[in-house]
């Protein structure tokens, strides 16, 4: 899947200028076992209030995961900044594709961020479960 520019009514965390100091960004490594693919992700995510709600579980890491080799398509849900994803053989076959995204897991009244940018500085916004709140890096493997 690739990820195609979109606008929210609320400001993203990703390459974007609306988060002032914050960043958010997977790296992965691959290992195989046996005939399966372990995806071995590691999240880096540079902001202490996200950090924070997804240390109460208020917020989510999703990691989609594409072949379109096989049509396989799976979002995997985590709360934790390392996960290791096992792909059966037969899941996969050539290319895959990773992108990941922090998302609301619960309705988030008055939402607000220290490290908005000037342009969204003191404002809130409510967002509802399932929101996106940042967008990391994409792989193409």
């Amino acid at each position: 899947m690739q990820s195609k520019i979109k606008y929210y009514p609320y400001p993203i965390l990703n390459n974007s200028n609306q988060y002032y100091t914050s960043s958010f960004k997977t790296e992965l490594e691959y290992k195989m076992d046996g005939y399966d693919l372990i995806i071995i992700i590691k999240t880096l995510l540079n902001d202490s209030c996200l950090n924070s709600l997804l240390a109460t579980r208020k917020v989510a890491v999703i990691h989609h995961i594409e072949c379109p080799q096989t049509c396989f398509r799976r979002a995997f849900t985590t709360f934790k900044k390392d996960e290791n994803i096992c792909l059966e053989d037969k899941e996969i076959n050539g290319t895959i594709t990773v992108n990941s995204f922090i998302i609301a897991n619960e309705n988030l009244e008055n939402y607000t961020n220290p490290n908005f940018s000037a342009d969204y500085k003191d404002m809130s916004f409510n967002l509802e479960k399932g929101s996106v709140i940042a967008i990391g890096n994409s792989y193409l493997s």
